[in-house]
């Protein structure tokens, strides 16, 4: 559906007045129109609503109109229930959101059932609020039980993580760096490490099968460097036996592991087992890329900012700056390795390493949106008062006709030009000489029009950056390099 109506509530109002010779706006009636046309503007420019919110609060300009018109403090009653059903339409409609065809028709219902028969009375809009908030809480169910599968995916795979990191330095502790018999990397490999991880997933470091299972790699180690040091070979080929089978598929360790184990261990004393050099111990975990010490400085200032985001804090993915998207982090890991994103349903979108969302900071693509969980209606109030003042301070500075600086304006920046005085720069200064006798013989219009042209010509052939205006009725100047 097209978010726009192709007549402003200004317009409809005053074409309506004019058809109907009995109605007239009086100075305040007239002033409170503008108020509301400009507000509307400033909801339907609002980034954070999409197209089916904006239509829907459209066909609340009349609506409101009559409201603030019996009472114009509506602006500063945060308790309005007018106020109310647009912050929820904006819930509802917020863009990149999606609503089911269900909860659309109910809405458009409500906002029909206003749109029409609302005059005076405004139990209607609280009758609706107390509808929107309804469809509201449905809505937020479904996110928070997407949210929470995401959670649980992410400290399922954190938990992962952390257990292959724990393996890492338990094995590292016991062989890194030392030579070591070939059987014992052969049971490593065929399973150990994963029956390790499961078990301290499982169980935690904290479990005596996890110091079990350590003790078989302690078990074999010793018996290769001495075949007498009085080890319990039954029990300990049981604990393999068992352990392997309980992560493999078909519950019985491979006949390969169980060959070499065998070799190993009923070896004739005199023949020595099969050694390998076991690599030193690997200073960084995995999944955890390392940064050089001038990437590290060059960011840390971004590191430390990404640290102190928090669940629930909304961000701007400006990676498509023309389609910018809100997403949410629902999820950090304890080292601040990692942090997840969702979208309005609750869905995970991104997951970025702290490094990775460092940087898309430092250039902008990803940014905190402090305001993003601010009310429609003041977010809208808040910029209306900013573009009036806006405009009220371009129309300061600017000629009307040309939209060239104003003389004064143009002064102002012609001495901070001045300031700097490593730079050169020359004054241009034009006077259009009996311009006058075009007034005369073609009339204003023309006169203006070819203002106009001359204006466009200068601002054409205008450096970036260095200022051109008006001084006078037919006096032009600029600076040029």
């Amino acid at each position: 559906e097209p978010a726009e109506s192709p007549t402003s509530l200004r317009e409809r109002v005053v074409e309506k007045i004019r058809l109907n010779e009995d109605l007239r706006l009086n100075e305040e009636q007239q002033d409170t129109l503008d108020v509301v046309d400009r507000f509307f503007k400033s909801v339907i420019d609002s980034p954070r609503i999409g197209d089916f919110a904006q239509t829907r609060l459209r066909q609340l300009e009349v609506p409101v109109l009559k409201v603030v018109m019996r009472d114009p403090a509506f602006f500063e009653d945060q308790d309005s229930p007018v106020r109310g059903v647009m912050n929820r339409l904006a819930q509802l409609g917020v863009k990149g959101g999606r609503l089911n065809p269900v909860v659309q028709r109910r809405v458009d219902e409500l906002v029909q059932k206003i749109a029409t028969e609302f005059e005076q009375d405004t139990g209607i809009f609280e009758q609706t609020v107390t509808e929107l908030d309804s469809l509201i809480d449905r809505q937020n169910l479904v996110y928070r039980r997407n949210v929470e599968r995401v959670t649980a995916a992410a400290e399922g795979a954190q938990k992962v993580s952390e257990s292959k990191e724990a393996v890492i330095e338990a094995v590292d502790k016991r062989l890194a760096g030392k030579t070591v018999p070939r059987a014992v990397v052969s049971l490593l490999d065929s399973g150990w490490r994963d029956l390790l991880s499961l078990t301290w997933i499982r169980q935690g470091p904290d479990s005596q099968l996890w110091q079990d299972y350590l003790a078989v790699i302690d078990s074999l180690v010793a018996f290769g460097e001495d075949p007498d040091s009085g080890i319990n070979l039954p029990e300990l080929l049981r604990l393999i036996q068992d352990g392997l089978a309980s992560i493999s598929s078909n519950h019985m360790p491979s006949s390969h592991i169980r060959e070499e184990l065998k070799r190993f261990l009923v070896r004739k004393p005199d023949r020595p087992p099969e050694m390998v050099q076991m690599p030193a111990a690997s200073e960084v975990g995995p999944g955890q890329p390392t940064l050089d010490e001038r990437e590290q400085r060059s960011l840390q200032r971004w590191i430390n900012r990404a640290r102190q985001l928090r669940t629930g804090d909304w961000l701007r993915d400006q990676a498509k700056p023309d389609e910018p998207q809100y997403i949410r982090l629902v999820w950090v890991a304890r080292n601040f390795g990692r942090f997840v994103f969702v979208n309005h349903q609750g869905m995970r979108v991104v997951e970025l390493e702290l490094s990775e969302l460092a940087r898309q900071m430092r250039k902008g693509i990803v940014v905190p949106d402090t305001q993003y969980d601010r009310p429609l209606v003041d977010e809208s109030i808040d910029r209306m008062v900013r573009n009036v003042y806006d405009q009220l301070s371009w129309a300061s500075t600017h000629d009307e006709l040309t939209h060239l600086l104003n003389r004064r304006e143009f002064e102002r920046m012609v001495e901070q030009q001045l300031v700097r005085h490593e730079d050169h720069r020359s004054l241009l200064h034009l006077d259009l000489r009996g311009f006058r006798l075009l007034s005369d013989t073609a009339g204003y219009q023309a006169a203006d029009a070819a203002l106009k042209q001359v204006a466009e010509v200068l601002r054409h052939h205008a450096t970036d950056g260095m200022p051109v205006g008006r001084m006078a009725d037919t006096e032009f100047a600029m600076l040029v390099p």
